[in-house]
């Protein structure tokens, strides 16, 4: 089930709330605050409890801060606004440049038949769409949640689309990007070779980046894109699953902010795409 009230989504599954919260962009300049501004960021993902709606007190990004971005849980951060930590996108903008930052537009609930693209639709309940742009690059972002019956699976999807006259280039679209509200962590993952499949290994992480991927085309019993993370602040665990085999990559960065975000989708090594006027990746 999904609800908009305000300046929240939530989004409820069998056992789980995932809450998201739409959040005035502050900024260290009186001209930019008159203009009206919003992203979207995760305020809760884990079992069901009673939850706070009371919006957080915004973070005033300092004009030139490195801090700018940093203290959000964003599910679409992209490259440049000062923001230290790896991007689930990145781009060559029309005019070459590789800075994006994409506001919320418009939020929508798509039944099933509707649903454009993405997972198989067996038994999907209602998708929530969010749209977001960067006018200035002339980009249009869509993300999709999907919830199932009886499943605490939500499957999410992006789409982006080139609104503009000129072609871009996409180095990097993630699927998925999700914020922890930790950072003591710890982590299994599966590989193995052949009569060895599924071995696993399991890392405490600590402040930096780890990387989960595949090169060979396919995801196979060498790497495989089965993700647990292990929440050793509150308990419980996360995990995350790539749906169709193929060039993988799942990013867990821990930062000195206290919180980790994974991301999860196509692998960018090598990855370069032309995306041309009206078109869509």
């Amino acid at each position: 089930m999904i609800k908009i009230m305000d300046k929240f989504i939530l989004l409820e599954t069998k056992n789980n709330y995932l809450l998201l919260e739409i959040k005035k962009y502050y900024y260290d300049n009186e001209e930019f605050n008159k203009i009206d501004k919003f992203f979207v960021t995760q305020r809760y993902f884990g079992v069901k409890k009673e939850l706070d709606f009371t919006p957080i007190e915004p973070f005033i990004h300092p004009a030139g801060s490195n801090q700018d971005y940093n203290n959000d849980f964003l599910i679409s951060s992209s490259f440049g606004n000062g923001n230290n930590a790896e991007p689930s996108i990145l781009m060559v903008n029309s005019d070459s440049s590789f800075t994006n930052r994409f506001f919320f537009k418009k939020v929508n609930i798509l039944k099933e038949s509707k649903l454009p693209f993405g997972p198989h639709p067996r038994d999907i309940l209602e998708t929530l769409e969010i749209i977001e742009e960067d006018e200035a690059a002339k980009l249009e972002l869509h993300i999709y949640y999907s919830l199932f019956k009886d499943s605490d699976v939500i499957a999410v999807h992006k789409e982006l689309i080139n609104k503009g006259e000129m072609p871009c280039r996409i180095k990097r679209l993630l699927s998925l990007e999700c914020p922890i509200d930790s950072k003591d962590l710890s982590i299994n993952t599966y590989d193995g070779k052949w009569t060895q499949e599924r071995n696993r290994n399991s890392l405490r992480l600590n402040n930096g980046v780890f990387i989960n991927q595949s090169l060979l085309g396919t995801s196979s019993h060498k790497h495989n894109p089965y993700l647990e993370i292990k929440d050793n602040k509150n308990g419980g665990y996360y995990t995350f699953n790539i749906i169709y085999s193929g060039n993988y990559k799942e990013i867990v960065e821990i930062n000195p902010t206290e919180h980790a975000s994974v991301m999860v989708g196509l692998n960018d090594f090598a990855f370069d795409y032309l995306l041309d006027p009206n078109q869509s990746f």
